[in-house]
């Protein structure tokens, strides 16, 4: 097994693989979108064109939906990554303090919506990074946070991340637009580079039965979504033929 090697790679510790160096180096050449199934290292491309912007003394953004994402790519990358300086950034925290982390830190993984507002009030600028990633890059269409902090980023690469991009060309077009993506290189399980990395699966289904206080909280709370949703769809706001889902309540806020 042939290992990556670069001077801010931790040596032998991540396999080596032709199309992920591939799509990393047009990752550096031009913005990007990714698109890989899951389980085939969409974060190991990061890992490459992340080391070749940190080594340029340039800083990264790494921008995830959730706190947990946050937290799991925070843990990934201070294992593979030699002499960085790493540091999370949420909306827990307050003004001052991500703005001293933005200042220390030479890579900052962070939720979106908190970036998005210390922009918006001038907290910081994006002068001094090199990279913006977007993880599920899917998410930045309408007026999602992504969106936002893309109009910030004027000099630094952006790159996306997603396994599913979706299946409405219009809605992709949006999110290339959006987050200033110029390129699409994708990958499936079939292509000559990818396929001798896919092993056969065994799913094995298990069905575990929720204990009853958590049954009781979730019907608690399916009896206060519908009641709200009874009163939108008498105010002719909802679609009594759609189900309250997130993203109809969310076309519901835009429409407010």
């Amino acid at each position: 097994m042939t290992y990556l090697s670069h001077p801010r790679i931790v040596p032998d510790t991540v396999e080596e693989r032709t199309y992920q160096v591939s799509m990393a180096r047009g990752c550096l050449k031009k913005d990007s979108l990714i698109i890989l199934p899951t389980g085939l290292g969409k974060t190991v491309v990061a890992l490459i064109v992340i080391s070749e912007v940190l080594e340029k003394g340039k800083k990264v953004l790494l921008l995830a939906p959730t706190k947990p994402l946050v937290d799991q790519h925070s843990m990934t990358f201070e294992s593979w990554l030699k002499d960085t300086e790493i540091s999370v950034l949420n909306g827990n925290m307050n003004p001052e303090r991500r703005s001293s982390i933005i200042a220390e830190s030479e890579m900052i993984v962070a939720t979106p919506q908190a970036v998005a507002n210390d922009l918006e009030c001038g907290r910081y600028d994006m002068r001094d990074f090199g990279l913006v990633i977007y993880d599920e890059a899917h998410r930045g269409v309408g007026n999602y946070a992504y969106v936002s902090i893309a109009k910030y980023n004027t000099n630094g690469i952006s790159m996306g991340m997603t396994a599913s991009p979706g299946s409405e060309y219009e809605k992709v077009i949006e999110m290339c637009h959006n987050l200033c993506f110029t390129r699409i290189d994708m990958r499936t399980d079939d292509d000559p580079d990818v396929s001798p990395y896919v092993f056969d699966t065994f799913v094995k289904r298990i069905q575990v039965n929720l204990p009853k206080d958590l049954t009781d909280i979730s019907r608690i709370l399916n009896e206060m979504v519908l009641d709200y949703s009874n009163d939108l769809i008498r105010m002719g706001l909802m679609n009594p033929n759609r189900p309250p889902t997130t993203s109809h309540l969310l076309q519901v806020g835009s429409t407010l």
